[in-house]
């Protein structure tokens, strides 16, 4: 109803704000004056206050408007666009659902605008304000970005689920928050909880994980740290270096110098020089 219209009786229980949009919520009235009413909003949420907080409130629509929004779709309260308006239908005057309760949650139950007395049960939502609201033209709220979408304030939200520039959290439930168009480098080489394959033993890992096994795989294919030439997995490796390798270093069996295995067998009869200058490595 505007203006004057009848407000339907509930028996002591009025339609709280937003019953037009079909949420079907009730709030009792409150005294003027009373402790209740000054710790309480319209919906029967607690404001912030010494007993505790509540959700915060969300004042008027502060966006990039094309065009600057007319007086009439401007909250009084906050000076904005008007989020999920109401009105006091016995003088009229219209307000942001949120800034409205925040108002009356000091305990002064009278219009903001006239200084009447408000009636709870003749306040009601304004569909037809936020139908105009909603239809305002603005840039996205990433423009300076970068983003050059413009469009009804009504589509923001569906355009935010895809807008490049939207900041948002990693599918990988990592603590990492960023933009979306930075989201693919990110689970492709940043992500602590990427799941990556090892191209050697076929295994899968986190990203944590899979930075740790990386150098270690037994299936990787390395040289001989000898640097003979031979090329073989990992887990081969240690085999190969105290048995096969022909750079290894062997104990002379006739004194405590070591040799490379490759030079010792040329003179194994020259206990005495050990072939010298063929490779000793001892002392």
């Amino acid at each position: 109803p505007r203006g004057g219209g009848p407000a339907p009786s509930s028996g002591g229980r009025a339609q709280g704000l937003g019953a037009g949009r079909g949420r079907g919520r009730q709030f009792a009235p409150l005294g003027a004056g009373s402790a209740a009413g000054a710790r309480r909003g319209l919906w029967g949420c607690r404001v912030p206050g010494p007993a505790g907080p509540c959700p915060p409130a969300m004042p008027g629509f502060d966006y990039k408007f094309l065009e600057k929004p007319k007086r009439r779709l401007l909250c009084p309260l906050c000076g904005k666009p008007m989020r999920e308006p109401v009105q006091v239908s016995t003088c009229g005057h219209r307000f942001c659902d949120t800034c409205l309760q925040e108002f009356l949650s000091e305990g002064v139950f009278k219009c903001p605008e006239d200084q009447l007395p408000l009636d709870y049960a003749k306040i009601y939502p304004d569909p037809e304000l936020e139908v105009q609201v909603l239809g305002l033209p603005i840039r996205c709220i990433h423009s300076e970005e970068g983003c050059r979408w413009s469009g009804p304030l009504r589509h923001l939200q569906g355009h935010l689920n895809t807008c490049s520039f939207n900041v948002v959290p990693c599918p990988n439930r990592c603590p990492t928050k960023l933009s979306r168009r930075d989201l693919p480098a990110h689970l492709q080489h940043d992500c602590p909880k990427r799941r990556l394959k090892c191209e050697f033993c076929g295994c899968d890992f986190s990203g944590e994980a899979f930075e740790s096994h990386e150098g270690v795989c037994p299936q990787e294919s390395v040289y001989c740290e000898n640097k003979c030439g031979a090329r073989m997995m990992r887990r081969l490796l240690a085999q190969h270096a105290t048995s096969e390798c022909p750079k290894r270093t062997q104990p002379c069996t006739y004194c405590t110098k070591e040799f490379v295995f490759d030079t010792i067998q040329v003179r194994p009869f020259l206990s005495g020089d050990h072939g010298a200058g063929s490779g000793e490595s001892g002392y």
